[in-house]
């Protein structure tokens, strides 16, 4: 019904919530990386709560799943809740994954297995949030810390850290 499509499209907030699954080894449908920029597109400014589960297991030249990670890095000024897993990331290709940390930020989840350290979670922009209650982080994750000293991270309201990762600063401004 064109009267609900109207409804629908024009809240913001119905379109905040993203679930993506991946993980079989068939190729990924044609149509997902179209589905969600439409999606995105629909959530215009909406804050976005984003589970990303991703396994590149048989898909290792899958661009397409790789432009939906790119899409979803790129609006990290607009994500409260991340839940990232991307299992079996290309080796033989040149690609990182970068987050830059977002005072927005209220529940962070990243796991990207593997010790070829081309995931980072990065603090250089941003390194203090009242929002942040959860930041979780798995092996191979490195952190990027700020290089001033005068800029320690500051989480006030954190209630859940955890975390396996390298440390790519010193230690003692975590």
């Amino acid at each position: 019904c064109r009267s609900w499509r109207s409804v629908v499209l024009s809240h913001p907030s119905l379109w905040s919530y993203m679930y993506i699954f991946h993980s079989t080894e068939d190729a990924m449908d044609p149509l997902l990386p179209r589905v969600h920029s439409k999606w995105l597109r629909a959530s215009r400014n909406s804050l976005l709560t984003t589970t990303l589960h991703l396994n590149f297991a048989g898909s290792q030249k899958n661009t397409k799943l790789k432009r939906i990670i790119d899409k979803i890095l790129s609006q990290y000024s607009r994500i409260k809740h991340a839940d990232i897993s991307i299992r079996n990331l290309p080796r033989s290709q040149n690609y990182t994954i970068s987050l830059p940390f977002s005072p927005t930020f209220e529940y962070v989840s990243l796991e990207v297995p593997g010790k070829h350290g081309r995931t980072s979670l990065d603090f250089t922009s941003c390194f203090s949030s009242s929002e942040l209650r959860t930041l979780t982080t798995f092996e191979g994750i490195r952190w990027i810390l700020p290089s001033s000293p005068n800029q320690i991270l500051h989480f006030p309201n954190l209630s859940e850290l955890e975390f396996y990762t390298d440390v790519t600063e010193d230690i003692g401004n975590v």
